[in-house]
């Protein structure tokens, strides 16, 4: 016995829509797949040569990196090029858009200079930074990846204090 679809009309034709959108995008990402294929495995290639994992098969070229000689150039050129790139961290310059004496943004320009110092003081961008440019020189494209995590607070904000006036300060 077949199962009947207790979906109305209008729901059917959004799951149809919806599928049809889905595979439109799976089929995308496919085609993308394929474009990089020829990039990702000399990407490959390029990070065993880098870490010296290569075999006589690896490559297809007759003089194998990494047993051929006994000094890697590419790990010493990539090692010797990267701190040279990104040789500090960047120093965070924020300023308020006009030069008015408002002593409000002056001082909320400055907590964003210094919460911004203080991410950047502690050497995980630093470490990202060196990662990206090493992934750069050895594959051809560096990217780096942030993640935002927020402090959720699960408490709604009523209409009751949507609707209270909010008062004045006077900054003096």
């Amino acid at each position: 016995m077949a199962k009947t679809d207790k979906r109305t009309p209008d729901q059917q034709k959004q799951g149809a829509a919806l599928r049809e959108e889905g595979s439109k995008w799976l089929a995308r990402v496919e085609a993308a797949g394929k474009l990089e294929k020829q990039w990702m495995d000399d990407a490959e290639k390029a990070v065993k040569a880098y870490t010296g994992e290569t075999k006589s098969d690896d490559l297809s070229t007759s003089a194998t990196l990494g047993n051929t000689y006994d000094f890697n150039i590419l790990f010493a050129n990539v090692e010797t090029i990267v701190p040279a790139i990104i040789n500090s961290p960047p120093a965070p310059d924020i300023r308020r858009r006009f030069a008015d004496e408002d002593p409000a943004a002056k001082d909320v320009a400055e907590l964003i200079e210094r919460a911004i110092r203080k991410q950047v003081d502690d050497s995980k961008l630093q470490v990202e930074l060196e990662g990206e440019a090493q992934d750069g020189f050895l594959a051809g494209r560096g990217i780096i990846r942030l993640r935002f995590k927020s402090d959720i607070v699960k408490d709604e904000t009523t209409k009751a204090e949507l609707a209270v006036e909010p008062q004045q300060v006077v900054l003096g």
